[in-house]
């Protein structure tokens, strides 16, 4: 019979969210004076943590929105001895979201770190962000076109923000990805735009590889799971703007059609 139950990552929070202004930054909040967030952990309890899991073989993910709570657990990474070798493949949750550097993105590439940012941010936070951290630490917020330049196998991601529901959905993040569209309808950093191809991949293949489930799912292939979601469009035929919008049709797990529209 099927097992519909697996372990995941051990998940470690470094520290809270933006929007409640307790994610962990060097500088304080523009728009919370004096405020600057705070760490849960200190650099040696978190790099023990995270050499214990390591040590018994699971993969980590730290939550680290702010950018002294990115490296912190950069530096936490580092001093557990991560390496790419050991392919446990390392996440922080919320990296690159904002205030992110060229230096965060080699620090990650050695040690084999993953950045998963949230695409759905870039509609629901692309307005506060610049409010609330300024203009340098919210240029180039969610920077895809960069770390997918860079060889990194970005996977897509779920997070609701505060329960919309539409940051469950794929296709609205790759629409946000794509597009870049704020809630208001502005375009943020057209240069960090990636191909519908492209979020497609990071939902599909990406997201197999970040949770070490490639040889099993990620791709329509000889002895992969027959789990296939069959689109109600073409997507190569949706326009950009209506990719939000993308419907499914049928849904087939284990082989089997579990699910048709109308």
């Amino acid at each position: 019979e099927q097992d519909w139950f697996e372990g995941g990552a051990v998940k470690l929070f470094a520290d809270g969210g933006t929007s409640s202004h307790t994610a962990a930054f060097y500088e304080e909040y523009l728009d919370a004076p004096g405020r600057r967030g705070a760490l849960n952990y200190e650099l040696g309890e978190l790099a023990e943590l995270i050499a214990e899991a390591q040590q018994g073989g699971a993969q980590v993910a730290v939550h680290a929105a702010g950018d002294l709570a990115q490296d912190v657990t950069l530096a936490a990474f580092e001093l557990a001895g991560t390496t790419p070798k050991a392919d446990l493949r390392p996440r922080i949750e919320h990296g690159a979201n904002t205030a992110w550097n060229g230096r965060r993105t080699e620090w990650c590439r050695r040690l084999g770190v993953l950045p998963v940012p949230n695409l759905g941010f870039i509609h629901n936070y692309g307005e506060f962000w610049p409010r609330s951290l300024g203009e340098r630490r919210s240029r180039e917020c969610v920077p895809l076109r960069t770390l997918l330049d860079a060889g990194f196998q970005v996977p897509g991601t779920s997070d609701t923000t505060g329960g919309d529901p539409r940051l469950l959905n794929p296709f609205h993040n790759i629409w946000c990805a794509v597009t870049r569209e704020t809630f208001v309808g502005r375009t943020i950093d057209p240069d960090q735009r990636i191909s519908r191809e492209e979020g497609l991949s990071m939902y599909t293949r990406h997201a197999a590889h970040a949770g070490h489930w490639e040889t099993s799912r990620g791709m329509l292939a000889p002895g992969m799971l027959a789990d296939v979601a069959v689109l109600g469009q073409a997507l190569e035929e949706v326009h950009d703007a209506a990719l939000g919008e993308v419907t499914v049709a049928h849904t087939i797990v284990d082989g089997r059609l579990v699910y048709s529209a109308g």
